[in-house]
């Protein structure tokens, strides 16, 4: 319905990605959504990653994300009062060769809407280019099973599938 109403959003986000320790990384973006229909969210998103086995490639995350919206319940988008999630996860990745990388990874959690709980879950399958790449890509496959991806809280959780492709050019 946002599309059909002509609602749009302008979004200022602050990202830090740190290595805290030689094994434990930290990502953090922070921001805000300023809707064009009054709405105003304001977003805190983490993951931690842990290095299970650097030469097997496997990796365990803990995801957050937490935001509120200044004007909950708009007809147009999933927009409760509150909303947060937190998941855990495994990560497996390997090359493939010198320029490809495959990657899989899983997780599960729980969605808090309103403070209503709901169990969570995605799933994705990606190949990509290594890290060190100067441009960086990536395409998959993503699945998941959430609340957040449905109109109104009160409906059972809606899974959806995705194709995914990025781009990360430096500047």
């Amino acid at each position: 319905r946002g599309l059909e109403n002509g609602v749009h959003y302008d979004a200022a986000m602050l990202v830090l990605d740190h290595q805290l320790l030689p094994r434990l990384s930290l990502g953090v973006a922070a921001g805000a959504s300023w809707f064009s229909n009054d709405n105003r969210r304001d977003l805190l998103r983490t993951r931690w990653t842990f290095t299970l086995d650097e030469d097997r490639g496997w990796y365990a995350y803990a995801k957050t994300r937490h935001y509120r919206n200044s004007n909950p319940y708009r007809p147009e988008y999933f927009s409760p009062e509150r909303f947060n999630e937190a998941s855990l996860g495994l990560l497996w990745r390997t090359a493939l060769n010198d320029n490809l990388v495959l990657s899989a990874n899983v997780d599960r959690g729980r969605q808090s809407i309103d403070g209503r709980g709901h169990s969570a879950w995605s799933a994705g399958l990606f190949l990509s280019s290594p890290r060190r790449a100067a441009v960086q890509w990536k395409v998959g496959f993503e699945t998941s099973q959430d609340h957040a991806s449905s109109l109104r809280a009160s409906e059972d959780g809606y899974r959806y599938t995705s194709f995914v492709a990025q781009v990360r050019i430096p500047f």
